[in-house]
């Protein structure tokens, strides 16, 4: 991969994780569709041209799961906790991707990190999108 290709690949992935925090999604098939609001204020989200609304008999919104960014990282490859000598929450580092580039998503050092060979590059994360990954991954290392 060329540098700018690798940092239009790691600002995608942070641009992606701002827009799940920002958002509400839902899952359907193993993808994920916005959730919207129409005119009226009702909420649905179109699934592969099929309106999902809250409250419809036959395509109910509240039917679908819900997509977070818990889900985003369900899969990941790895995951390194950094905690201080009382054993307390600093960050975390998740592997998100391997083999070919490796992709890191790092609260401590707020980007989405590439690797690949001698190459690497870095594209910062929303505080927002920090916050959210710190608040899950502080509750799941609590719970070890």
């Amino acid at each position: 991969m060329k540098n700018n290709e690798d940092f239009e690949y790691v600002k995608r992935i942070a641009q992606e994780l701002e827009e799940l925090v920002n958002n509400e999604y839902v899952s359907f098939n193993g993808d994920f569709y916005k959730v919207e609001e129409d005119e009226n204020g009702d909420r649905y989200a179109n699934v592969d041209g099929v309106i999902y609304k809250e409250g419809d008999d036959e395509n109910d919104l509240n039917d679908l799961d819900y997509f977070g960014i818990w889900d985003y990282f369900e899969d990941c490859f790895d995951i390194e906790y950094t905690c201080d000598a009382q054993k307390e929450y600093k960050a975390v580092r998740i592997m998100i991707a391997c083999g070919g580039p490796n992709i890191y998503v790092n609260t401590r050092s707020g980007d989405v990190e590439l690797y690949w060979w001698t190459e690497s590059a870095r594209y910062p994360l929303a505080k927002e999108v920090i916050e959210e990954i710190d608040g899950f991954f502080e509750e799941q290392f609590n719970c070890i």
